[in-house]
């Protein structure tokens, strides 16, 4: 078989498969899954707020919202108009903006066979698209993280090959990191996605100490920007600290643990763990119920 037939029939299967991922994803986007659930709710409430004027860095509704996905609610809105489907097609753009992003990542990392994989993995994988077909903000945090990794990869591959091309690298470090600092308005587990960058640096500590030397003010200026982006959010939150309602409500157990108190985390530890592989979530919202 040629390389040009080769080249054909792969790009014919992505075709196939993202037309596949799109069509799962948008097919009776409205009423499947039935209804609106409470968080649902709330992104509809912001993202109608925003176009009457009522712009936030953090949304207070639903115990406490980072800003970005309802913001793109709001831009998809006044395009659509206020509706279910509005609302879920935002997501259903962020979560081909995940698919997209991770089968590039896949490519450069593992060539050509493993973007095939990522998007077969993906047009079929239940969580995926169970979370592409809810008015929720889940696939913004992968996304830009995804971003970021991508462009990071971009920069050290390229020093790599060519150490002299500072030009060329630097702006990927730069985007690498606005696309980091912008994920920390996504969702709170954001907040934990710089130590990857850290423990990268660590890891080349170990492994490769020439890397290390080529990368880490490369790194370090990343981090930098990410943070910087994402002052104006954590600056608000810190004098702010009652908007956020969730930490008070699933921190509990490790303020306890920080306390000496072991017994609340145990407890969670205890009644989660078996969900993984004998005792199933019985709620329907978010998963097959009872698998």
């Amino acid at each position: 078989m040629s390389a040009q037939t080769k080249t054909l029939r792969w790009w014919t299967a992505i075709v196939v498969l993202l037309i596949l991922a799109f069509g799962t994803r948008v097919w009776n986007l409205s009423s499947a899954p039935p209804g609106l659930t409470h968080d649902e709710a709330s992104n509809g409430h912001d993202s109608a707020a925003i176009l009457e004027g009522e712009h936030r860095i953090y949304f207070p509704v639903g115990y406490g919202h980072e800003p970005l996905y309802n913001y793109s609610v709001a831009l998809t809105t006044l395009l659509l108009g206020q509706s279910i489907f509005t609302l879920r097609i935002t997501t259903v753009a962020w979560a081909l903006a995940q698919c997209l992003l991770t089968a590039a990542l896949a490519r450069r990392w593992w060539g050509r066979q493993a973007v095939i994989v990522v998007l077969a993995t993906y047009s079929a994988s239940f969580w995926a698209l169970m979370l592409s077909r809810v008015g929720l903000r889940a696939p913004t945090l992968p996304a830009l993280l995804t971003g970021s990794v991508l462009a990071y990869d971009r920069a050290i591959r390229s020093r790599a090959n060519r150490p002299r091309a500072a030009r060329e690298i630097w702006p990927w470090y730069a985007l690498s990191g606005l696309l980091l600092g912008a994920s920390l308005y996504t969702y709170m587990a954001a907040r934990g996605m710089p130590l990857l960058y850290v423990i990268f640096l660590i890891a080349l500590a170990i492994t490769d100490r020439a890397e290390l030397r080529r990368v880490w003010a490369g790194t370090l200026a990343l981090l930098v920007i990410a943070l910087v982006a994402s002052a104006p959010l954590l600056l608000y939150l810190h004098a702010n600290p009652e908007l956020e309602q969730r930490i008070g409500q699933l921190g509990a157990a490790i303020t306890a643990l920080g306390q000496g108190q072991w017994r609340p985390i145990w407890a969670n530890i205890r009644d989660s763990l078996p969900m993984l592989f004998t005792s199933a979530d019985p709620q329907w919202l978010y998963n097959v119920a009872g698998r």
